[in-house]
């Protein structure tokens, strides 16, 4: 009895932790319509202070299993977790900014792509061989960009079409390469852990997890600290209507 309602825990904490980035996404699209103006630094702050919440929750629970040398040990181990989560800051930056210039549904589309960048860093970094999982999700994320833009092209008129067509293909090009980036850098950030997760392995998994929210949680809190406008980060060009 204790194992199921532990295992059931467990599996809502991982839920919890992955559905941050698809509210990002909706919480993106409604912030872009001008329907609820809102900071989206503020967003990833909270995102990463309630994370923060749930992994030292965890590791308290488990912390009794797992002593540290010394103090300079667990300094070091707390540190390297740093360049990760500046990562995944300036990660979360460049979503949003993505965002400006193609739609949420296209986005998650080309975010698809950080399943083949992380297969490329894994061969590099880790020296894992690609399969052919690999290649199918490739182009399956290409079938899904080109359904994506030609369901666009058949919901919108026509005429507007032509006129705008040169504008709509430089912002859908920035989206893209954008979300490329992304793709990249969440791709280098989640390999890193990866790797310090095997020099490591008697560590806890959730103490690890709560030393990279804690570091995201105070990279965002200086970030706040210089204010930003509202608009568009590349204003000489248009964003798109569904955006």
């Amino acid at each position: 009895m204790t194992s199921t309602i532990l295992t059931f825990i467990l599996l809502s904490s991982v839920c919890f932790l992955g559905s941050a980035y698809t509210l990002s996404i909706y919480l993106a699209r409604l912030y872009f319509r001008g329907q609820y103006p809102f900071d989206w630094r503020w967003v990833a702050l909270l995102t990463e202070f309630s994370k923060l919440i749930v992994c030292a929750v965890l590791d308290f629970c488990s912390y009794f299993r797992y002593e540290y040398a010394s103090p300079r040990i667990f300094i070091f181990s707390f540190l390297k977790f740093g360049v990760s989560s500046f990562a995944y800051v300036i990660d979360t930056g460049i979503a949003f900014i993505a965002l400006e210039f193609i739609s949420p549904s296209l986005f998650q589309v080309v975010g698809g792509f950080r399943i083949c960048t992380s297969v490329l860093l894994a061969k590099s970094m880790l020296g894992r061989e690609p399969t052919l999982r690999s290649f199918l999700v490739c182009a399956a994320v290409v079938a899904g960009i080109a359904l994506c833009e030609l369901d666009k092209m058949l919901q919108e008129d026509r005429t507007v079409l032509r006129d705008v067509a040169g504008s709509s293909q430089i912002t859908t090009l920035i989206g893209s390469l954008l979300g490329v980036l992304f793709c990249f850098i969440s791709s280098v950030a989640d390999t890193y852990n990866e790797k310090l997760l095997k020099t490591d392995p008697c560590e806890p998994l959730y103490l690890q997890n709560a030393k990279l929210c804690e570091f995201c949680f105070w990279l965002m809190s200086m970030v706040l600290c210089e204010p930003v406008n509202r608009l568009s980060v590349l204003q000489v060009l248009p964003a798109e209507n569904d955006v």
